[in-house]
């Protein structure tokens, strides 16, 4: 089945700046539920390879590839100031600046410096000039991404212990708000053999638990 009138026009309006709310809105989706409707669209099976389709024509028509993506992060992540100004410690002309340099540079601005007072008059004396980079964190995180320098953290578990009893409605309150602090899902923990004196409720599994999060015991 082809993508409706609006699903194309999603499509053509996400190509546009990638945001996916939006786009929504720009398609003629009620804006109240645009995020929700956007989701939605972009986990559609026929949506997404219209998409990928239309950004792999668009990479080629203007022959743009991972790798120019990644080199252009490496210039801002890399860039270097003592290869944008001279032996006096002015800014060098564009001119004579490194490509890497240059494209690693977010603005230049140029202002006067005056001189004099009201009374006597005020006049230019000078320039001043302002240069800045792309920010080098950003760039530096994105390129850890492109070569899966984050090491995926260790799960960890966070249990909910109960002694002697069941988990009262209490107890797993505790627990859902928990697992909600954590951003984590909420599953049921095995049954201890019979004779234990402490049986495990539910379990709460988090890769970014932390020891504050601990074995919740009630009172």
């Amino acid at each position: 089945m082809a993508l409706g009138p609006r699903q194309r026009r999603f499509v053509l309006e996400y190509l546009v700046d990638l945001n996916g709310k939006q786009a929504a809105i720009r398609a003629g989706y009620t804006p109240r539920s645009a995020e929700v409707t956007a989701s939605r669209l972009l986990s559609n099976a026929k949506v997404r390879a219209e998409l990928d389709s239309a950004i792999a024509a668009r990479n080629a028509k203007v022959e743009l590839r991972a790798e120019d993506v990644i080199r252009e992060l490496q210039r801002v992540g890399m860039s270097d100031p003592l290869d944008v100004v001279n032996d006096e410690g002015g800014i060098k002309p564009l001119r004579d600046m490194p490509v890497a340099a240059r494209r690693a540079i977010a603005s230049i601005e140029v202002e006067d410096v005056w001189d004099g007072d009201k009374e006597s008059g005020r006049f230019p004396c000078g320039k001043v000039t302002k240069l800045k980079f792309w920010p080098k964190v950003t760039a530096l995180e994105q390129l850890c991404k492109h070569l899966n320098l984050y090491a995926p953290p260790e799960p960890q578990t966070v249990r909910l212990q109960v002694v002697n009893n069941e988990p009262t409605d209490a107890d797993i309150d505790e627990l859902y708000r928990l697992s909600k602090e954590l951003g984590v899902a909420v599953g049921r923990g095995k049954a201890p053999p019979a004779g234990d004196a402490v049986a495990e409720a539910d379990e709460v599994r988090s890769p970014e638990a932390d020891s504050e999060a601990g074995a919740l015991s009630p009172k």
